[in-house]
């Protein structure tokens, strides 16, 4: 027999998990922005808020849409889980997906990722996305 058991978050600790997916979320923009930056490309934010979070430009002419997803560990494995539901090749060209603990990084061109609902990475591992692993060069064609 299969029980089911109900959680209530209070508000507080909702505004709380809130709060600490939207620093994560702003912490890896700016580690993505700094990457960009480092390897010479220009770097702009969109004023509307909207599926996009950065502009990657390349040689004053290449424009790309990007969105950037982060992910904590989970457990004792350098595995992450990434939530891409909502992207989807027409809003951005790539996914830049960031392992905060590791700063970590795969470059993922978003028709790749079809309509998945998660993607899961490792630094150093073999699955579909972990060839994207450190993948900036995409973005300098």
């Amino acid at each position: 027999m299969a029980s089911c058991i109900a959680v209530r978050w209070s508000t507080e600790e909702t505004e709380t998990m809130n709060n600490d997916r939207q620093s994560s979320g702003l912490i890896a923009e700016e580690r993505v922005r700094l990457k960009l930056l480092e390897r010479g490309l220009d770097v702009a934010r969109p004023t509307l808020y909207g599926p996009i979070d950065l502009l990657s430009i390349y040689d004053n002419q290449v424009i790309y849409r990007l969105q950037v997803k982060s992910a904590s560990q989970r457990g004792d494995y350098l595995r992450y889980t990434f939530t891409v539901k909502n992207c989807y090749k027409e809003t951005a060209d790539y996914l830049i997906l960031v392992g905060l603990e590791t700063d970590s990084y795969w470059v993922i061109p978003t028709k790749k990722a079809g309509k998945l609902q998660t993607i899961n990475c490792a630094p150093g591992g073999n699955n579909t996305f972990d060839k994207y692993y450190d993948a900036w060069s995409q973005l300098e064609k």
